[in-house]
């Protein structure tokens, strides 16, 4: 049987991020949503750290935009491809 240190050298570990929607809420948006809304910049500051860790540490890094929001292709995707991670 292996060991946990045996495995951390031998397997990537994976982490999930997960966004629910970016940049400014709509003005429909529940009330109850609003503050899981990311402003793009701190995405931006959040997919550099990504990319670094990714590539030092040797993680795999995975993030998940829950709902479908426009916002996930017109403000992610082009900071996705800035950061390299498209």
């Amino acid at each position: 049987m292996k060991t946990w240190s045996a495995l951390s050298r031998t397997r990537r570990l994976s982490v999930t991020l997960c966004f629910h929607g970016i940049g400014d809420a709509p003005k429909d948006c529940d009330p109850a949503e609003r503050p899981y809304w990311v402003p793009e910049a701190q995405l931006a500051e959040v997919l550099e750290c990504v990319y670094a860790r990714e590539e030092r540490h040797q993680v795999s890094i995975h993030l998940d935009f829950d709902d479908g929001h426009t916002s996930d292709h017109e403000r992610v995707l082009p900071l996705l491809k800035k950061a390299s991670l498209s």
